[in-house]
């Protein structure tokens, strides 16, 4: 049994979309919970009108508070929704993330639920994750797990106690999962596009800011962000150094160990791996989370 979570905010039109896209699909979720954060436009009447024509949706409404912070709110609007789904749904046994900006495969979530009872110790999934720019003049394949579309083992997710509610709690989740044995899985059956690819200045600032706080090492900020912007040929990537030294001066680091530490040895991981990469020297990854990965 499968429940999915979709955080939404003033989105109707996406909201719609991506309703028609899991209404399609060849396997549908026994629940689908959305996490309205806080809509002020038609957001509420789109999602009561889905309510009201589909019994296996539900509804939570949480309203904006003061200080809100964009950094940590999205993990805490899908540990809400998760926390719902698996409130009601005694028997659940997969949880899964849906974003209203992506398009999904319209087998997708057949096979993701299938891939779970063909490799053991299998905690989340996802299909292959591709990145559009410019609405769909430009497609890139991403070699890495969908955040946005990505399918937890009930099981597992108890095991890393919840959706993680720090910065970049899908990436956060996903080490926790690896750091429990668990495998993640990426299969090349089915896929998802994310149709929103953001890499605005701001969007590298509030990722800087974000590292800061889940301890990266400060050796790789100085060194990838102008990295990036020479590689790319733009100042945007030099907003990730910016929000770094912003989030130094501003805010606190993450108290949890086991993450700080695995974002704090960035730098050394990355230094064994260029060094691996030279002829004549042994191939070595020393990434957890790459280590864990089963291509499907």
């Amino acid at each position: 049994m499968l429940a999915v979570i979709t955080p939404v905010k003033n989105e109707p039109k996406r909201l719609l979309c991506i309703a028609k896209q899991l209404l399609s699909q060849t396997f549908t979720p026994k629940l689908w919970v959305i996490v309205d954060d806080g809509s002020t436009d038609t957001t509420a009447n789109v999602i009561s009108e889905l309510e009201r024509k589909h019994e296996f949706i539900s509804s939570i409404y949480i309203p904006k508070v003061e200080g809100y912070n964009e950094v940590f709110r999205y993990g805490s609007l899908i540990r809400t929704g998760l926390k719902y789904a698996i409130d009601s749904c005694e028997s659940l046994e997969l949880c899964g993330i849906l974003d209203v900006d992506v398009k999904l495969g319209k087998n997708y979530y057949k096979q993701i639920v299938s891939s779970f009872t063909k490799v053991p110790k299998l905690g989340v999934a996802s299909g292959l994750f591709y990145e559009s720019e410019n609405g769909t003049t430009r497609i890139n394949l991403i070699s890495w797990i969908c955040g946005a579309t990505m399918v937890f083992n009930r099981e597992c997710l108890e095991d890393i106690r919840g959706f993680p509610t720090c910065p970049c709690p899908d990436t956060v989740a996903l080490l926790k999962v690896a750091n429990r044995r668990w495998r993640i899985g990426i299969l090349s059956s089915t896929y998802a596009i994310h149709l929103r690819a953001n890499k605005s200045f701001n969007k590298y600032l509030k990722l800087g800011i974000a590292r800061y706080i889940l301890g990266y090492h400060p050796l790789n900020v100085l060194l990838s962000g102008p990295f990036e912007a020479l590689k790319n040929f733009s100042i945007s990537p030099l907003g990730f150094t910016a929000g770094y030294l912003l989030g130094a001066l501003r805010t606190n680091e993450i108290a949890d160990e086991e993450i700080y530490r695995y974002f704090h040895e960035s730098f050394f991981r990355s230094s064994c791996k260029l060094i691996s990469n030279l002829p004549f020297c042994k191939k070595i990854n020393l990434d957890p989370l790459e280590n864990a990965v089963v291509r499907l």
